[in-house]
């Protein structure tokens, strides 16, 4: 059983493990089963407890490490033609291979056989493959912020990736000031506003940036606004700190961001 932190989000109570977690939630022998089957978002509650893993970016790093380790994920080349394959079972497929499970097969070939199978050599390209990031797909209303129409699981997808992701010892660069502050003072700002966004991507990573509490209430009340190429335009002067920040570049801006600017 994995011994990664998990909290009870009730009580704040944290555990070095699921198993812990189910023997203090429950006397019974198999406590930490529906513990999982919660972080798992199977069901909501576990033992009349909601539960979360202590590290934000566990389940997003597990995944990536599983992928990178499976041969199923891993890149390879036929040899005598340079073709390059995203999965060893595409490859497979390609050489003509009639197994019900592609990628076995060359799999075994590649640890075992020099890499010889079906007439070809193949190699490993030790490349992991860029994958294509794909926001939640958010349809069920019972995760829905009734007050403001926002989905608590899009909204916890976004803060992990845009703002915890960047945590360094208990603190977020302001993306806008260049400054780190403790991370609860930095919000999880959409570039273009929530209600403008397309439905697809309103939960997308790319469309909000780090920024201070404050930096976000200036923005959103039009003080000053983020332009394609990056950079910041002051709109109303007057205020030193912001006044000095025109045509300065955003920290951590990306070109992918470009498409959320007004």
């Amino acid at each position: 059983m994995s011994n990664v932190e998990v909290r009870c989000v009730e009580t704040g109570r944290i555990f070095p493990s699921i198993k812990k977690a189910g023997d203090w939630a429950s006397s019974g022998k198999w406590g930490y089963s529906s513990i999982t089957q919660a972080l798992s978002g199977l069901q909501a509650k576990a033992h009349g407890y909601r539960w979360s893993y202590v590290d934000p970016m566990y389940v997003e790093r597990m995944s990536l490490h599983r992928r990178s380790n499976s041969w199923l994920y891993k890149q390879v080349r036929c040899v005598e033609t340079g073709q390059v394959f995203e999965r060893v079972a595409d490859g497979e497929i390609w050489a003509g291979s009639k197994s019900k499970k592609p990628g076995t097969n060359l799999t075994h070939a590649l640890k075992h056989q020099g890499g010889k199978y079906l007439g070809y050599s193949w190699e490993y390209t030790n490349e992991t493959p860029v994958r294509e990031y794909f926001p939640p797909n958010i349809t069920d209303f019972l995760t829905r912020n009734v007050t403001e129409g926002r989905s608590r699981r899009g909204s916890d997808h976004l803060r992990k990736w845009v703002v915890l992701s960047k945590e360094k010892n208990g603190k977020v660069m302001c993306s806008i000031e260049g400054k780190a502050y403790p991370t609860i003072l930095i919000d999880c700002a959409h570039i273009r506003p929530f209600k403008e966004c397309a439905d697809h991507d309103k939960y997308h990573r790319d469309s909000c940036l780090p920024i201070s509490m404050w930096m976000h209430k200036l923005y959103d009340y039009g003080w000053f606004k983020i332009q394609k190429n990056g950079t910041i335009k002051v709109l109303k002067e007057g205020w030193k700190p912001l006044d000095k920040l025109d045509g300065e570049a955003v920290h951590g801006w990306r070109k992918e961001n470009a498409r959320f600017t007004v």
